[in-house]
């Protein structure tokens, strides 16, 4: 498949699905002290893809900390919006031992 240059240049989106048991323990737990965090959970820097903290001036940066070869930690910036959230919703799913009591 050759895309066309329009297509290239299209926007793209990606849908994220996942079943929990606490929405408050597991996915915004990772979100608000591993993601967006610059020390968590090891020294490494905001999370380069999903990172969205604004640094005050109205941009994400992102400073990353890499592992040299020689054991020393470089840093690396990245300006770029690779995620751009633009709408979620939390819902409920009964789990299959309460449908089983409601229909049986």
């Amino acid at each position: 498949m050759n895309p066309t240059p329009q297509e290239l240049a299209g926007e793209r989106g990606l849908m994220f699905v996942c079943y929990q048991t606490s929405i408050k323990n597991q996915f915004e737990f990772l979100l608000n002290h591993w993601a967006n965090v610059d020390d968590q959970p090891q020294s490494g820097g905001m999370d380069p893809v999903l990172g969205q903290r604004l640094n005050g001036t109205g941009t994400n940066r992102r400073l990353l900390l890499i592992p040299s070869n020689a054991g020393s930690l470089e840093p690396a910036e990245i300006d770029a919006n690779w995620i751009t959230p633009t709408g979620g919703g939390y819902f409920f799913s009964p789990s299959i031992s309460a449908i089983r009591n409601a229909f049986s």
